[in-house]
């Protein structure tokens, strides 16, 4: 699964890499992301890429104002077929940028975060729900969903499941193509993601910390990684 991320690139930056219009929006780096929060993505737009914020926790269309069925993962295996994610997966999909993420080993909780070797950005796959959610301030949101996959073999000593990553290549069409056989395609596990697994400290284990600590390999925890 995927329950938290980090994103501290800026908007402007996020866009270059797909030539998404941005839109009038900024992004303060987040270094402890969880569910809940809002984070911008890449949508299509009457077929244009843009950027938009929505809420991490899916809010499928048939939830009417509930927040009691927020969704913040959907398994790649079921999404074309499963009733929650079925019509979102044909024609809301979106990616959700982000510099890495944690996962707690399943042994004995120790966290890590997962990140590209070469410093690039991340794509997770995801889809968006435009049954938009009330929030307390009695505005309305756009929520989204992490696809996640089977984990490579970088990941899997730590975790089984990781989320799916769509290479920058691929970006455009992961959002446009009418071809569902093809998009289902790119959500297939590859060993090509070239990330890497970095032990870090517990403090990331409470949402609210938020700083860039908690992206450095903590050298008190070293023995016994794998």
């Amino acid at each position: 699964m995927c329950g938290r991320f980090a994103l501290f690139t800026d908007i402007t930056s996020i866009t270059k890499y797909a030539n998404f219009i941005a839109g009038d929006y900024e992004w303060q780096p987040h270094y402890n992301i969880s569910p809940g929060m809002t984070v911008p993505l890449l949508i299509n737009e009457d077929e244009e890429g843009m950027i938009s914020f929505a809420k991490w926790g899916f809010h499928p269309p048939f939830a009417g104002k509930s927040s009691s069925h927020n969704i913040i993962n959907a398994r790649a295996e079921t999404i074309a077929t499963k009733r929650t994610f079925k019509s979102a997966f044909n024609s809301d999909r979106c990616l959700i940028p982000a510099n890495g993420f944690y996962e707690w080993r399943f042994s004995d909780k120790r966290p890590f975060y997962i990140a590209s070797k070469s410093g690039d950005l991340l794509f997770f796959a995801g889809l968006l729900s435009r049954n938009k959610l009330e929030t307390e301030s009695a505005q309305e949101e756009n929520t989204f969903v992490i696809i996640t996959t089977e984990a490579d073999d970088t990941i899997r000593p730590v975790h089984h499941r990781m989320p799916a990553m769509i290479p920058p290549e691929s970006l455009q069409e992961y959002l446009f193509s009418k071809d569902i056989n093809r998009v289902n395609k790119l959500l297939t596990p590859t060993t090509k993601a070239g990330t890497q697994l970095v032990p870090v400290t517990k403090k990331v284990n409470n949402a609210r910390n938020n700083s860039a600590q908690l992206i450095s390999r903590y050298e008190d925890e070293q023995s016994d990684i794998f």
